[in-house]
Order: C-alpha cells, then structure tokens, then sequence
C-alpha cells in the first residue's frame, strides 16, 4: 500500500510560460506556505 500527499501549486510557475501570467508573488508579496499531513492508524493489531 501506498500514499502520495501532493499540494497544490506549480513550484516551478514563473518558468512555465502558459501559466506564467497567473504567478501572484511579488517582491512586495512574497509567497509563504505551511503544509501538515497528519496520519494515524486505530485498531490495528
């Protein structure tokens, strides 16, 4: 069995030129993320 958490954003926009347009940070807007997964497993023996 196995898992991918992705989130959701291109990394790499500003070199991507069809979406290049849509990158809405700035140096007077910088980009600040935080992402948690949290898993836990319950009545498994």
């Amino acid at each position: 069995m196995g898992f991918c958490f992705e989130t959701q954003s291109y990394p790499n926009q500003v070199n991507m030129p069809d979406i290049a347009d849509q990158v809405l940070v700035t140096p007077n807007r910088p980009f600040n993320s935080t992402t948690v997964f949290k898993a836990s497993v319950e009545g498994h023996a």
